[in-house]
């Protein structure tokens, strides 16, 4: 009797279990997606602690130790997240190189920085129209949730239940920000978490990337903003073909269409084709801002538009979440622009599209297949001879070339290494690879 009521138990036990975690899978479908597939791929979430650190020896720089001193550990991550590899706050503004016009541009890239003539400057009229409340509050809603807040502390959850004159003071500062072209100094006050690379952490800062926590204020801002930019862009043709990533209607399906069709006529026709495959070493950190400008001037944006943009990005500070939350002394950005920022990927496309515009005009360098296009599989003599080539597909930071020859492979990486001079543009070697159906 007592072994029947204890199975009993035991099975009541494991049903009231096992409907509890059909219950939590259902609700992580609904509303933590994340976890979800975390539990499906069972991938625990990898996370990192600032309670110690390698850093170089004080008797001997050559030589890395461990500590745990909270000032030295602080002190080594301001050094890592402000100078970006450079030995010394000399040496980084050094190597910053200021860009104030044309003149400035090597003479080989200098008519790929000039305005485009045949743009409409009255086009990006619309990105400086007054914000209504309707928009903000469309713009709130569209928000999500279970967000990390910036230095404030306020949430989008916060500014969704706000009260309706909150809503109307908004609005005025927003109309305000696009009437004067600046921004809340506080807005320029940002906090910075580290989060580990996929690789292990071993308390070596170099295995971190940044994460940073913008103002929820700023971010609706220019969500805003960035909406309307987004769609003069996507409209119009004003960035090149092969270099419109993260636009409206855009994806990773188009270059990797095109990729595949170069693939595809070189094994068919028995063309000798060459890729190689590059990843950019954070490129968001290396930006140059004075040729950001350059690059926006480029596609004849308003002073007013540039000047927004870049209020972001000067001026501006940072501070690292530490260990057990506390919060390091500020620190002057130096150069880049935000990983978290909602404009930085439209950004980043404006700063690289002149090496695409470049690499376009340069139509002896493309892959080229020519092949007759069926009109009519009655009439042979109404086929239509079409050339297919291509040279460079871009998705953000990561780019792909296509030569038909390794002396062409050369010429294209030869360039590109010219502009990434220009730019500040690091190569990540680790993940480079060049590919070839070349037997050498």
């Amino acid at each position: 009797m007592a072994k029947e009521i204890k199975q009993a138990a035991i099975a009541k036990h494991d049903i009231t279990n096992i409907n509890f975690h059909i219950l939590n899978r259902n609700n992580n479908l609904e509303n933590n997606q994340r976890k979800m597939i975390n539990s499906l791929l069972d991938r625990k979430p990898r996370h990192i602690r600032l309670d110690r650190l390698l850093v170089p020896a004080s008797d001997d720089l050559n030589e890395i130790t461990l500590t745990r001193d909270p000032k030295l550990i602080e002190q080594h991550s301001i050094q890592h997240f402000q100078l970006l590899g450079s030995s010394s706050k000399e040496e980084l503004i050094q190597s910053i190189k200021p860009y104030s016009n044309l003149g400035d541009i090597p003479e080989e890239f200098r008519p790929f920085y000039a305005p485009i003539q045949t743009i409409d400057q009255t086009q990006y009229d619309c990105v400086l129209e007054e914000i209504t409340n309707d928009e903000i509050l469309s713009t709130l809603k569209s928000l999500p949730n279970h967000k990390a807040p910036g230095i404030s502390g306020i949430t989008y959850e916060d500014l969704k239940h706000v009260h309706p004159n909150v809503i109307q003071y908004t609005t005025d500062l927003f109309n305000l920000c696009l009437r004067t072209s600046s921004i809340p100094r506080d807005w320029k006050k940002a906090l910075l978490f580290p989060i580990p690379k996929p690789k292990e952490w071993g308390s070596d800062i170099n295995n971190t990337r940044p994460i940073i926590l913008l103002e929820t204020l700023r971010k609706c801002f220019i969500k805003i903003f960035t909406t309307r930019l987004h769609a003069i862009l996507s409209q119009r043709h004003f960035l090149q073909p092969n270099n419109r990533a993260g636009l409206l209607g855009e994806s990773t399906y188009q270059p990797l269409q095109h990729l595949h069709h170069a693939i595809e006529m070189a094994k068919k026709y028995k063309k000798e084709i060459w890729i190689g495959v590059q990843d950019l070493s954070k490129a968001y950190d290396h930006i140059n801002i004075s040729l950001l400008r350059l690059a926006m001037a480029r596609l004849r944006i308003p002073q007013t538009i540039i000047e927004i943009i870049l209020q972001l990005f000067t001026d501006r500070t940072n501070r690292i979440i530490l260990h057990n939350d506390n919060i390091s002394d500020p620190y002057q950005v130096m150069q880049g622009i935000d990983q978290g920022e909602v404009v930085s990927p439209l950004l980043w496309i404006i700063y690289y599209d002149p090496l695409f515009a470049r690499i376009n005009s340069l139509r002896e360098l493309a892959f080229t297949v020519e092949l007759q296009q069926i009109k009519n599989i009655w009439n042979p003599a109404a086929d239509q001879k079409v050339a297919y080539s291509t040279t460079v597909q871009s998705y953000l930071d990561d780019t792909t070339w296509v030569a038909p020859s390794l002396t062409h492979m050369k010429t294209l990486l030869e360039i590109s290494n010219e502009f990434y001079e220009l730019a500040n543009i690091q190569i990540n070697k680790d993940k480079y690879r060049l590919l070839t159906n070349n037997k050498l």
